[in-house]
């Protein structure tokens, strides 16, 4: 089953303080959406399929008491966050220049704002939290707490 994956931008000092229970909810400064099955159908470019696996599925538990039935949240440290977004926006560059017109409006649609989030954190020095959607049912959704609730804002987009 696919899922929607919401990330955001976030300040450390935040992440630390949700980890320690100080704050309920995360404030990001800048979030975006993506379907957390998009990396694995890049098969155009098999580097920026890489990164942006990394991107979606890797990274440090958010909280050991948050559940998940598909992963936990989790998040990416401004450091790691420095070191993955410029490999990805070359790397995704490099894709759109070469696909016709309706796939590149495609992969900006699905991609372009996960993409710009990550540059836009790496310019800031913010980590990255992710978090996957509710699941449908309301059994397994009453289990989950979301770190933060994801009301897209337009963001500049790499194009």
């Amino acid at each position: 089953m696919a899922y929607g994956i919401h990330f955001g931008a976030t300040e450390l000092s935040q992440i630390v303080a949700f980890q320690s229970r100080t704050i309920q909810q995360l404030s990001p400064l800048c979030v975006a959406i993506g379907s957390h099955i998009s990396p694995s159908y890049i098969s155009e470019h098999l580097r920026l399929r890489e990164l942006l696996i990394e991107a979606f599925d890797g990274g440090e538990v958010l909280r050991s008491d948050l559940w998940h039935p598909c992963r936990v949240p989790l998040f990416h440290h401004f450091e790691h966050v420095n070191a993955l977004a410029p490999a990805i926006a070359a790397c995704f560059a490099e894709l759109l220049s070469g696909l016709d017109d309706s796939m590149r409006k495609a992969y900006q649609s699905d991609l372009g704002d996960v993409v710009s989030l990550f540059c836009y954190a790496a310019n800031k020095e913010l980590c990255v939290v992710s978090t996957l959607d509710l699941p449908f049912d309301r059994e397994r959704a009453s289990r989950i707490t979301l770190p933060f609730h994801c009301e897209q804002e337009p963001i500049d987009r790499i194009e």
